[in-house]
């Protein structure tokens, strides 16, 4: 008998396609039983398709765009569902940034530990945010992401024309609730180098709603 894969019942036949798998060929499991909230285990579907360890947002919840404020280094809070080696990360560029500063730290994004010390970064992103379409640019180095631990992901861009992004949009007043989940700073305009650390002046998102990229941190 060939070998079957164990799954939810909500994984569709196209997301199994996309694996390069036979939807057929499968055994399901309900996690969720009628009359019952229990929500079991189960697999995110950015993790499930696309490897995503760590993201500021869903990938379906991306309808938006999202244009950074140049030499400004931003911050989103998550917690690892699940471990794993993050090697890249993934963003749409929608439209292409340009006069874009070259060097270390000025146009990159990072992953940080719950004390805001840099654990690990891209190299600098100015040639790749210079032109459309979806960027998936490596770590400098991989790194081991623990379930259930507590990260930022970090982000800067820094040119005279900044790149529009794949984002969404998000309640400042829901925000606010402490610990902010997303946030800026005011004393950052680099990303620090690994092992540095970001501190200073921390800021909430401001205004009714305000808007952050979809970015993904992939295995």
């Amino acid at each position: 008998m060939a070998n079957k894969l164990l799954c939810n019942k909500r994984v569709t036949g196209t997301q199994f396609r996309r694996l390069g798998l036979d939807p057929n060929n499968a055994i399901v499991w309900d996690d969720e039983p009628e009359g019952s909230s229990a929500s079991g285990f189960t697999t995110d579907q950015d993790t499930l398709v696309y490897g995503a360890i760590l993201k500021t947002c869903n990938i379906e919840s991306a309808a938006i765009t999202h244009t950074p404020s140049t030499n400004l280094l931003f911050l989103s809070r998550v917690i690892a569902p699940y471990s794993g080696t993050a090697t890249k990360v993934a963003f749409d560029v929608r439209n292409a940034g340009s006069g874009l500063t070259a060097g270390a730290g000025k146009n990159a994004i990072g992953i940080l530990d719950s004390n805001r010390t840099v654990l690990a970064a891209t190299a600098a992103l100015d040639t790749t945010i210079n032109s459309t379409g979806l960027k998936q640019p490596a770590l400098t180095a991989p790194i081991e992401l623990v379930a259930g631990t507590q990260y930022f992901i970090a982000w800067v861009f820094t040119g005279s024309t900044m790149p529009v992004l794949a984002g969404f949009t998000m309640s400042s007043a829901l925000n606010s609730i402490t610990p902010g989940r997303f946030q800026n700073t005011q004393s950052f305009t680099d990303m620090p180098a690994i092992g540095g650390t970001v501190n200073g002046t921390i800021n909430n998102g401001s205004g009714t709603t305000f808007t952050r990229p979809c970015i993904l941190i992939l295995s």
